[in-house]
């Protein structure tokens, strides 16, 4: 079986090096610094107050086709699943991670939860 993993656009350079996922070998590719424009992230910090922040902030981030994570410490939870934020450790602020850079309306929807730290 042959699992490839390959996110380059066609005809761009690269070089390509073996990882070990798992148990599982994929072929990955990296990509010259130039063409990382095209896969960013916004980042900033949340904290949650309550258990109806945390349903509120959930809602409004499935309201969105964006994918978000959330993470505390060596944790990293989807940030669409109310399960896996309730396995972060809540009292603490708590990083997001939103991977697009087109994605002003869900910062701007998020603006309540936001601190700075």
């Amino acid at each position: 079986m042959n699992n490839r993993i390959s996110s380059r656009p066609i005809d761009m350079p690269c070089t390509c090096d073996t990882l070990i996922f798992h148990g599982i070998y994929a072929l990955a590719h990296i990509v010259p610094t130039r063409f990382w424009r095209f896969c960013t992230m916004v980042r900033f910090t949340v904290q949650f107050k309550s258990i109806t922040d945390v349903k509120d902030f959930v809602h409004a981030v499935n309201s969105f086709p964006y994918d978000v994570d959330l993470s505390s410490g060596r944790y990293v939870v989807d940030a669409k699943s109310i399960m896996g934020i309730f396995s972060l450790e809540l009292q603490r602020p708590i990083n997001i991670e939103i991977h697009s850079d087109h994605c002003e309306d869900l910062v701007k929807t998020l603006e309540p939860f936001r601190v700075t730290v």
